[in-house]
C-alpha cells in the first residue's frame, strides 16, 4: 500500500462514518500480470496500523456475499459479460496482439487519441459463433454508443462533466485468460454491493464515461463518484515508489505513529475549514514509546511512567520518528558508551584534553553545592552553577555575551559526556531529571570513559 492508497481509503472511511455507512475493502486481483503475493495481506495489515478499519471485506464478510476477492468471483464476471454480449452492449473481439499492435502504430499518425478500428464489429453472428466453437483466443470488449453524442456526469469533486462518445475506446471487458478488467469488475461488483458512493484518484476519471455507459446497459443506477487529486512529487510529477519512500511499510518500518501520517495523508491536497487535530498528548505517545525504548535498552531496566515522560519532555524537539526516541531517551538510562568514533568526534568538536578535564571538575564542584532536593535541583538553578563555574574558568570574560558563549561551549562537553554524542535534549534539564547523584555518578563514570577513549 502507497501513500496515496491509504489517502483514498481515509477519504473513504471517514465519508461512510460521517453517513452511517459502511468502508468496504475489496480486493481486485484481476490483472494477473501484476499479482504479487502478499499484497492483499499487506493491505489488510496497513489499514489495520492506520486505525482505519473496513466494515466488510475478506475477513468480515456479509452473509450474502461470496467473496470480496474478485478472482474468485469469476463466474459472477462472466454471466454479467453474457448479458452484455446478449443485447448487443458488447462484442467478442479476435484481434491478434500483433494485429492490435501495428492498428495502433497506424493510428498515431491520424491523431492523439489512439481507438480500436471495430474490425470485429463488423462480424457477422454466425462467423462470430463458428470462431468461438473453434475455440478462437479472444476478448470481450465494450460497444461505445456512437449514436449518441456524449456521455455526461456529475463528480463531488470536479462537478460537471462530459466525454465525446467518438473518443471514448471500446475497452476490453473481459480478457483472454478469462479474467475480467477493472472497468466490468468493479462495475458489477460496485452495484452488487450497494456502493453508494466511489472515491478515488483522478487518474480514473478518463475511465469513468465507460463505467456510465456500462451501468446504463445493465439498467443500473450508477453509484456518486468524487476523484481525488494526485500526490504529485515536489517536480510535480506523479508520486511514484522510483522516486522515494512513498509505501506505507516504509513508514511502519521507520517507525512513523500511525497517528502522524494518518493525520499528514488527511492533509495532502484537502484542509479543514476550522482547525485540526495535529498535536498528541504524551499520554498517548507513551505505550508506544516505552515499547521500543524497553528493546533497545541492555539488561532489566525498569522504565517509570513520570520518569520517562519528563525525559520525553526534554529531549521532544528532536524527536522526528520513534527511532529517534532510542538515542535520545537512552542517556537517561544508561551511561554513555564511547567509541573510538565517538571519542573522535568529541576531541575534534568540543573537547580539548586535560583542560576540558579540568572544566568538567570545575562544574562538578559547582553542582555539589546545590541542594539535592527536588525544589532546589531545578535547571534553573543548574545553569546558575554553569555560569559561576565559567567565571572560575574564564575570569577574563568581561561582558553577557562573552559569558553565554562560553557557558554555552561548556554544556557542549558536558552533552557528550551525559549522552555520547552532540545530539541530546537540553543539558540543565537533562541533569535535573537524573537528579543530583546519578548526574555526578554519570560525569564520573564518563570522564573516565573519555580519558580511556583518548
Amino acid at each position: 500500500m502507497h501513500l496515496g492508497g491509504l489517502r483514498t481509503a481515509l477519504f473513504n472511511y471517514l465519508f461512510a462514518k460521517k453517513h452511517n455507512g459502511s468502508f468496504i475493502l475489496r480486493i481486485e486481483d484481476t490483472d494477473r500480470t501484476r499479482l504479487v503475493e502478499g499484497s492483499a495481506q499487506n493491505l489488510d495489515d496497513c489499514l489495520a496500523w492506520a486505525g482505519i478499519p473496513y466494515d466488510e471485506g475478506p475477513k468480515r464478510p456479509l452473509p450474502d456475499t461470496p467473496s470480496y476477492v474478485q478472482s474468485e468471483r469469476l463466474n459472477i464476471y462472466k454471466e454479467h459479460a453474457k448479458v452484455l454480449l446478449d443485447s448487443g452492449a458488447a462484442y467478442h473481439c479476435f484481434c491478434t496482439a500483433e494485429r492490435l499492435e501495428a492498428q495502433r502504430a497506424l493510428s498515431k499518425n491520424k491523431g492523439p487519441v489512439q481507438l480500436y478500428d471495430r474490425s470485429c464489429l463488423k462480424l457477422t453472428r454466425e462467423e462470430v459463433e463458428r470462431r468461438l466453437q473453434r475455440g478462437d483466443s479472444h476478448t470481450v470488449r465494450l460497444r461505445i454508443p456512437h449514436e449518441r453524442a456524449h456521455t455526461k456526469f456529475t463528480d463531488i469533486v470536479k462537478g460537471n462533466v462530459q466525454f465525446l462518445n467518438q473518443q471514448i475506446d471500446d475497452q476490453i471487458l473481459m480478457k483472454s485468460d478469462g479474467f475480467p478488467t477493472y472497468h466490468l469488475a468493479s462495475v458489477v461488483d460496485d452495484h452488487l454491493m450497494r456502493i453508494s458512493h466511489v472515491i478515488r484518484g483522478e487518474e480514473w476519471l478518463n475511465s469513468t464515461p465507460k463505467h456510465i455507459i456500462l451501468y446504463e446497459a445493465f439498467g443500473w443506477k450508477p453509484p456518486h463518484f468524487a476523484h481525488v487529486p494526485l500526490l504529485l512529487n515536489s517536480d510535480k510529477s506523479k508520486l511514484s515508489k522510483r522516486q522515494g519512500d512513498v509505501s506505507v511499510d516504509s513508514y511502519i518500518n521507520k517507525g512513523y505513529l500511525p497517528q502522524a501520517l494518518v493525520n499528514f495523508v488527511a492533509l495532502l491536497g484537502w484542509s479543514p475549514s476550522d482547525t485540526t487535530k495535529e498535536v498528541f498528548t504524551l499520554d498517548e505517545l507513551i505505550e508506544s514509546i516505552k515499547e521500543k525504548l524497553s528493546k533497545s535498552l541492555e539488561g532489566n531496566v525498569i522504565i517509570d511512567d513520570q520518569y520517562l515522560k519528563r525525559a520525553i519532555h526534554c529531549v521532544k524537539e528532536r524527536i522526528h520518528v520513534i527511532d529517534d526516541c532510542v538515542s535520545l531517551l537512552r542517556p537517561f538510562f544508561m551511561s554513555a558508551d564511547f567509541s573510538t568514533e565517538q571519542a573522535k568526534a568529541m576531541r575534534q568538536k568540543v573537547w580539548h584534553g586535560d583542560r576540558s578535564v579540568n572544566n568538567v571538575k570545575v562544574i562538578m564542584e559547582e553542582l555539589s553545592s546545590i541542594d539535592g532536593s527536588s525544589d532546589n535541583f531545578t535547571a534553573e538553578n543548574i545553569y546558575q552553577s554553569f555560569q559561576r563555574a565559567c567565571q572560575i574558568i574564564h575570569p577574563d570574560s568581561q561582558t553577557d555575551k562573552e559569558r553565554t558563549t562560553k557557558t554555552n561551549q561548556l554544556m557542549s562537553q558536558l552533552r557528550y559526556l551525559l549522552n555520547g554524542s552532540p545530539s541530546g535534549g537540553g543539558v540543565p534539564l537533562t541533569i535535573e531529571i537524573l537528579g543530583k547523584d546519578k548526574a555526578l555518578v554519570r560525569l564520573t563514570e564518563a570522564l573516565a570513559l573519555a580519558h580511556q577513549a583518548q
